[in-house]
């Protein structure tokens, strides 16, 4: 059993990400043998990540709290609380806040 606790955790901004967006691992890949890894995203207002893709991962974005917009680079749509997306390997995709609040956002990341 793991237990992760956000208020004792030291979050990252990823390189490719901006506007104080931070990362925590709440569960790593050394937790799962590989198979996955879930992070907690919190995105302040104007932060995100540039568009990008991830060769061999498939990436679930759960958002749990605010707004946040997508954009495959087809046009962007926006995910509230309870929405979701699945990004498959090889999918461009970026990332914003531009609501006036916080965004948190669960993400998982899996092996194609």
């Amino acid at each position: 059993m793991k237990v992760f606790r956000s208020s004792e955790a030291d979050g990252v901004e990823p390189p490719g990400h901006f506007g104080g967006l931070r990362v925590f691992d709440a569960i790593a890949e050394a937790d799962t043998g590989g198979r996955y890894r879930a992070q907690l995203s919190v995105c302040p207002p104007g932060g995100g990540g540039e568009t990008h893709s991830h060769d061999a991962l498939h990436q679930l974005f759960v958002v749990l709290d605010g707004e946040y917009v997508f954009d495959r680079g087809d046009g962007p749509f926006t995910l509230g609380a309870g929405d979701a997306v699945l990004f498959h390997a090889g999918d461009p995709h970026g990332t914003r806040n531009e609501s006036d609040r916080d965004a948190t956002v669960l993400v998982v990341t899996c092996p194609a």
